[in-house]
């Protein structure tokens, strides 16, 4: 768990912070591309096999149920949706 956690946050640093273009708005797809990475690269690069295994078989569940639930909301929304940080962080989920 610490490697994928040290890897998804490096990998907010690399695409997030160096090579993102500075209009680049889409929270959904850094976290995304984030846990990919911190998954793949504990599996390929640190040597924990079977990392991206554990969260297809746990995390990505959990995330098909909260889709389901009444209170599910679009990955993207609507820039006038989201008028401060505080409503930002409630598009945080699964």
């Amino acid at each position: 768990r610490r490697a994928t956690v040290i890897a998804h946050e490096m990998a907010h640093m690399w695409f997030g912070n160096l090579v993102t273009m500075r209009w680049w708005e889409d929270t959904w797809l850094n976290e995304s591309f984030a846990d990919y990475m911190g998954y793949r690269v504990a599996a390929d690069g640190a040597g924990f096999g079977g990392s991206l295994v554990v969260h297809e078989a746990t995390r990505k569940p959990a995330a098909y149920v909260a889709d389901e639930r009444r209170s599910t909301h679009p990955v993207a929304p609507a820039p006038e949706d989201v008028p401060d940080v505080d409503s930002a962080f409630t598009n945080f989920d699964s």
